[in-house]
C-alpha cells in the first residue's frame, strides 16, 4: 500500500541503480569470491587416502589393528592430505568429518556476531 508508493517516489527522486551501485555490488561479490573455494577444499585436503598401518612383521593396508591407531607402530600414507598429516584414520577418522564441521559452526558464529555488529555500528 502506502509504503510502495513512498519507495516509488524515492526511486524517482532520487534514480535507481546506477554506476556507483553497480561499483558498490561488484566490490561486495569479490568480498565472497574466496568462500566456495575455501568450503570445497574439503574435497582435496579431506579425502582418504591408502595407508599402511605395520605393527613388528604384520602389515594392514587401510586397516589398523583392533581399529586404533595407536596399535600401528608405524603408519604410512600413499599421499599428502589432512588425513595423511594428522593420521586421521580408523578410531579418529571422525576427527576429519569434524573439520568441516567446526568450519560451518565458525560462519554460523561469524554471521551471528558480525551481522549483529554491523547492525550496531554500520547504521547510524
Amino acid at each position: 500500500g502506502k509504503l510502495g508508493m513512498e519507495i516509488d517516489s524515492v526511486f524517482l527522486e532520487i534514480g535507481e541503480s546506477g554506476r556507483q551501485q553497480l561499483k558498490y555490488g561488484l566490490m561486495l561479490c569479490l568480498l565472497k569470491v574466496y568462500t566456495p573455494f575455501h568450503v570445497h577444499q574439503y574435497v582435496f585436503i579431506g579425502r582418504p587416502s591408502t595407508f599402511y598401518c605395520s605393527r613388528g612383521e604384520e602389515k594392514l593396508t587401510d586397516k589398523c589393528f583392533e581399529n586404533k591407531v595407536s596399535s600401528c607402530t608405524n603408519l604410512t600414507f600413499a599421499e599428502d592430505t589432512m588425513v595423511s598429516e594428522w593420521g586421521l584414520v580408523c578410531d579418529n577418522n571422525w576427527l576429519s568429518k569434524a573439520t568441516m564441521s567446526a568450519l560451518m559452526f565458525g560462519f554460523l558464529l561469524g554471521a551471528l556476531v558480525l551481522g549483529d555488529l554491523a547492525d550496531r555500528i554500520g547504521r547510524k
